[in-house]
């Protein structure tokens, strides 16, 4: 094998190698992009977990307020109390959502 056949070939496998690293970069930059509209998307998503979890609060407290000023035979106290409950129960699914979210560095 002559000198130029084997300049050929290192140069075709070094040019091959440059392909394959351009193509992993390129990948590479994609995933990231990705990755940040995901992030984006999470902080979009906690920020509503955020808002509804607020009005579970203020649910939850005015009903167990108005609960605590209730006579104990007064009928609202069972529609009151399943208000309590539920908003209890939504508060807790919000907490779950918010613990799906990647953690930040």
């Amino acid at each position: 094998m002559c000198a130029s056949e084997t300049g050929g070939r290192a140069g075709a496998r070094v040019a091959q190698v440059v392909r394959t690293l351009t193509e992993i970069e390129e990948q590479l930059r994609r995933d990231e992009q990705e990755r940040k509209s995901l992030d984006a998307r999470w902080d979009e998503a906690l920020g509503v977990v955020h808002s509804v979890n607020n009005a579970l609060s203020v649910i939850s407290t005015v009903a167990g307020v108005l609960l605590d000023d209730l006579e104990a035979d007064d009928p609202t106290r069972e529609s009151l109390a399943e208000i309590l409950g539920a908003s209890k129960r939504a508060a807790a699914l919000t907490r779950e959502l918010a613990a799906l979210a990647p953690q930040k560095a």
